[in-house]
């Protein structure tokens, strides 16, 4: 009776930590069509048909103005998250995103374009700010490697998916259908409860405690992480009350003093060496070339001049960041982090420096015998190989030790 009581514990804890985690990651699926939006928006917009005529200049603020809104998200997203909770910060992410989207949809110019392209980013900034650290606060240690990397799936899914549909559906028509995904979001999103560390760092303890029961967290799993966020509310207690008590120096030397605990908190080891390793590997993540890759893919294989359909091969570069990124979310924790990162990254910048040069010969020397021989298959399997081993490791190892 007791094993069979802790099988249907475990299988109850699983699926209400993977309904929650589902709910967050249509934030991430969001992502993923803004992120594919472009491979398949400029190749319609450079048509002659096209109502809204464009050139490089503005194909290039097109494709990156979604970035510079993520910068600005990524910033009000970290205060959200601190603000009003995890949840919050999930559903107000939602309201740029939709209205970037029916901008899109309604778009008769170039400036409605680039103001619905920074709608969108705005509103992928916050959720992906505040996403990895909402799904590690509400799942136990042990489903926490694979929910937390199912992110990076839900993303690659969603760039697959926008690669399909503009193979065979207009760009406004796909912005409509796109917009139904945030507010999907939403609708689940209320459904589940709001971080428990969140909440005691709050002192809202009875709702962490509704929070947890919900969850079915297990106290040995959870204890520790609870424990740390209490010792943290006690210590900021006795500070202020040696504060209080140290008035009669005046304010000037109360402020000076809170100023320099706050300073020795910033600037303690164990706030600066997990701030660099993580800083560092989004450097590297986002260097890469991915993105740029993502943004353009379609527009690569024209310039490539591949035999196979550059559409085609769009969506068989999306397929394989689906495959990649389900096998990196099982392979995290089983190689490692640090074998997955060194084995990944190597191989991201091999394949890089060969597709590089495929399209320096191709430009400059067009005659010569590397791409006599492999000029027409060789820039798909660098991207392909290229794609594999980054949604492999590199991708998704940086998401899993910002959220530990």
């Amino acid at each position: 009776m007791c094993a069979a009581k802790d099988v249907r514990s475990k299988f109850s804890r699983f699926w209400k930590q993977s309904f929650a985690v589902f709910a967050l990651n249509l934030g991430q699926l969001s992502i993923g069509l803004g992120l594919g939006y472009s491979s398949v928006l400029i190749p319609q917009l450079k048509r002659e048909e096209s109502k809204i005529p464009v050139g490089v200049t503005e194909i290039s603020w097109v494709v990156s103005l979604v970035s510079v809104g993520q910068m600005g998200g990524a910033i009000i997203g970290a205060w959200l998250g601190s603000a009003v909770g995890r949840k919050g910060t999930v559903l107000l992410s939602a309201v740029p995103t939709v209205t970037g989207w029916c901008v899109i949809a309604i778009s008769q110019n170039i400036p409605m374009l680039y103001a619905g392209r920074i709608l969108c980013g705005l509103g992928m900034g916050i959720e992906g700010t505040i996403h990895p650290v909402y799904v590690c606060e509400l799942t136990s240690p042990s489903l926490r490697g694979p929910l937390a990397a199912s992110g990076v799936i839900v993303i690659t899914a969603g760039i697959l998916l926008s690669y399909v549909l503009g193979t065979f559906i207009e760009w406004k028509l796909i912005a409509w259908i796109y917009l139904t995904v945030p507010v999907l979001m939403c609708i689940f999103v209320f459904l589940i409860p709001e971080s428990p560390i969140w909440l005691v760092r709050k002192r809202q303890y009875n709702r962490a405690d509704k929070a947890l029961t919900w969850l079915q967290q297990e106290e040995d799993e959870f204890a520790r992480e609870v424990e740390f966020e209490f010792q943290n509310r006690i210590i900021k207690v006795t500070e202020n009350q040696n504060g209080g008590q140290s008035v009669e120096f005046g304010c000037c030397d109360l402020c000076c003093s809170k100023l320099t605990v706050y300073l020795n908190r910033i600037f303690s080891k164990k706030v600066l060496l997990p701030f660099f390793i993580v800083v560092s590997l989004f450097l590297f993540q986002n260097w890469s070339g991915f993105i740029v890759t993502i943004f353009y893919t379609v527009i690569i294989f024209e310039d490539a001049a591949i035999e196979l359909d550059e559409f085609h091969a769009t969506i068989l570069v999306g397929s394989v960041q689906v495959i990649g990124a389900t096998i990196g979310s099982v392979v995290v924790n089983i190689a490692g982090r640090r074998s997955l990162l060194i084995v990944s990254t190597g191989l991201c910048s091999l394949c890089m420096g060969l597709l590089g040069t495929v399209f320096f010969l191709k430009k400059h020397e067009p005659e010569s015998v590397i791409i006599q021989a492999a000029g027409s298959w060789l820039p798909i399997a660098c991207l392909l190989v290229f794609t594999f081993v980054f949604t492999v490791g590199l991708g998704p190892v940086p998401w899993v030790f910002l959220g530990e």
